[in-house]
């Protein structure tokens, strides 16, 4: 996370308006398996499974993946 971070600081996002428009954001979908819950990040990303923008390409990556049993959690 700390890496997408400074990416999105390298390439101009300055954090002035919580949930405003942005001039990048990078979100961590998932990360193998992993299930987590920390002041800084959450896996997997707590709103994938509700959207499309991110299922499709994520689909078209990993057409075997199934996020169904994280959305139930």
């Amino acid at each position: 996370m700390a890496t997408l971070l400074r990416i999105e600081q390298a390439l101009g996002r300055t954090r002035e308006v919580p949930l405003g428009p942005r001039t990048i954001d990078l979100d961590l979908l998932l990360y193998r398996n992993e299930l987590r819950s920390t002041q800084f990040l959450t896996l997997p990303h707590p709103r994938l499974h509700g959207r499309r923008f991110m299922l499709e390409p994520l689909a078209e990556l990993c057409p075997q993946l199934s996020i169904r049993h994280w959305a139930e959690q």
